[in-house]
């Protein structure tokens, strides 16, 4: 079974950033962000990379929406309809599914500052909200499998 070779805080902090930059409107270069931003803070690039997929075609629009929800209501703006949203999104999704990230992204940015900016404050929200306890899980999940992996050691040693 593969595994991710490093220490368990830099896993940690590599999935809980790839897990917050999933969760933000950057479909397009999520990979870039998480690969730079896990650098710069000694996380688990691989570990940062896998959480991106957490964003994906069949999850944008339902992710971006409570985003969008979330932004719309703090910055006291009106929302629109689930389905013109998701209409809108879509153009997004389309050129994802052919592979077109860059024209991603500047569909997503072409709605304009009435959806664009409340998504992304929306997005930094839920991915902060999701980052916090994903550290701490993968931290507790990791320190659980090195403490079996400790104990079957000492059975097999005796």
């Amino acid at each position: 079974m593969g595994r991710i070779e490093d220490r368990p805080r830099s896993i940690a902090r590599g999935v809980a950033l790839g897990t917050f930059v999933a969760m933000t409107p950057t479909v397009g270069i999520q990979m870039l962000l998480v690969t730079v931003i896990n650098t710069l803070c000694r996380a688990n690039v691989l570990a940062g990379l896998i959480m991106v997929y957490i964003s994906n075609p069949l999850t944008m629009i339902p992710l971006y929406w409570l985003d969008y929800v979330l932004g719309a209501l703090l910055c006291g703006k009106p929302l629109i309809s689930y389905h013109v949203f998701a209409q809108r999104m879509s153009t997004v999704t389309a050129h994802v599914g052919r592979w077109e990230f860059w024209s991603a992204t500047v569909e997503l940015f072409k709605f304009g500052a009435d959806l664009a900016w409340p998504t992304l404050l929306g997005g930094v929200c839920v991915g902060a909200a999701c980052a916090v306890p994903a550290y701490f899980l993968t931290l507790g999940f990791l320190a659980r499998r090195a403490a079996a992996r400790r104990r079957s050691v000492g059975r097999s040693g005796s």
